[in-house]
């Protein structure tokens, strides 16, 4: 009776010891589920960031690839026309005249053909908030004359202050001399037939 007795008090006292290897055990599963997760949280943020960073990548690659490649001309300048930023393209317009790291921090009335001209086109931003198609002459380094298309507006600060001038400018000196040939043409179709001789 003594050696069962014995026997029951052994079988309860392995019996909680199981259950306390249990409890532990059940403790360190939960500690490494919990870790688990940590870590599949952490690589998820990890390859979200990745992902983020390739996509933010790309989009600078495609942006940059755009501002270098754009046949027009991508500029921001201070109101007192200092030149903060101009795309590669105007070596393009320039016919290698000048090229983009010649310009920065210089002034636009270093090349406007009639400094006055700038002068108008502020007047005329201020009145309308931005302007398109404002035809400008431009001195190029040997002294040619490029006739020019700008479009620009007002950039503002966090405040709504105005911060610098961003826009955008064309050659249009081949379309303009085209269409100074079609009006001499024109011309001289008018005078032919209003004397009646046959145009030649």
């Amino acid at each position: 009776m003594k050696s069962d007795n014995k026997t029951k008090n052994e079988l309860i006292a392995e019996l909680e010891s199981i259950r306390k290897k249990l409890k532990k055990l059940e403790t360190l599963l939960k500690k490494h589920k919990n870790t688990k997760q940590n870590i599949t949280e952490r690589l998820s943020a990890e390859q979200a960031g990745k992902r983020a960073e390739e996509e933010l990548k790309k989009s600078e690659e495609k942006y940059r690839s755009i501002f270098e490649n754009v046949q027009d001309v991508y500029f921001e300048t201070l109101f007192n026309s200092t030149i903060l930023e101009i795309s590669p393209s105007i070596e393009f317009v320039t016919k290698g005249q000048y090229r983009r790291t010649d310009l920065i921090g210089r002034s636009m009335y270093d090349f406007y053909n009639d400094p006055n001209e700038r002068h108008t086109m502020l007047v005329e931003m201020n009145e309308k908030g931005c302007i398109t198609d404002f035809e400008v002459q431009f001195k190029n380094r040997d002294g040619s004359i490029l006739t020019c298309s700008l479009s620009l507006k007002a950039k503002l600060d966090a405040e709504g202050q105005p911060e610098k001038i961003i826009g955008s400018m064309r050659d249009i000196s081949e379309r303009k001399r085209m269409e100074k040939e079609l009006k001499k043409c024109e011309e001289k179709h008018r005078l032919y037939s209003s004397s009646g001789e046959e145009l030649k």
